[in-house]
């Protein structure tokens, strides 16, 4: 039978494993390159995401804890219909199974009133996980929230957007609200070890805690 300290040790590790599960699947999620390294730019089928400078990467205090690298929107509707139209940023990730936690930081600004300052989503395969209307804004206002949700992921690859809206056209960077997003996370929190590190950990706390009451028995008949 292994020792006690050696199966200990195997809990450790598949504990180690577990907690190695979250780190963030997203390259790129803060625009640190300065650029949209390993994302890929896209639109909706009647929307735009800026005419210039946007879509770009700027400096912004998207928190509201001090300036930090941004991906730079001005979406809307190229044609007025009165629909959701923009578009964003998207890239594919690869997980494991489990439950996919996604998070990303968002604000909007704008130097006069406006209508719409922005609808933020998060997809994985086409599902919405997550959004914010950020609803009107005034004159010279930051707005900021952070997105945040989850999904159930098979092993494998999955494509990852983050998707800005509005339901008006746009007249260009200062007329309409710009956009930003940054901090895009993605970890999977819901992972399990495997059934035999499962078995290890058990079978190594029994041993410890069996260790343990021999112990205090040979203790009090001392």
């Amino acid at each position: 039978m292994p020792s006690v300290r050696m199966v200990t040790l195997s809990a450790v590790a598949a504990l180690s494993m577990a907690g190695a599960a979250h780190a963030n699947l997203v390259a790129n999620g803060d625009f640190g390159t300065g650029d949209f390294t390993d994302w890929t730019l896209f639109t909706t089928s009647n929307g735009t995401i800026g005419t210039g400078p946007e879509p770009d990467v700027s400096s912004f205090n998207v928190t509201g804890g001090g300036a930090q690298n941004a991906a730079t929107f001005n979406v809307g509707e190229v044609n007025f219909d009165g629909t959701e139209q923009g578009g964003g940023v998207s890239q594919t990730i690869t997980t494991g199974a489990g439950l996919l936690d996604l998070s990303a930081s968002i604000a909007a600004f704008k130097i006069a009133f406006n209508a719409d300052a922005g609808l933020f989503s998060i997809l994985v395969d086409g599902s919405t996980v997550a959004s914010d209307d950020l609803g009107p804004i005034n004159a010279g206002q930051t707005l900021r929230a952070t997105l945040m949700g989850s999904i159930a992921v098979t092993a494998g690859t999955h494509d990852l957007e983050i998707l800005v809206t509005r339901p008006y056209t746009t007249c260009g960077d200062g007329c309409t609200p710009n956009q930003y997003v940054t901090d895009i996370t993605a970890n999977i929190g819901g992972t399990v070890p495997e059934p035999a590190s499962w078995v290890m950990m058990v079978v190594g706390t029994s041993l410890l805690g069996a260790a343990l009451r021999r112990r205090r028995l040979a203790t009090l008949a001392a």
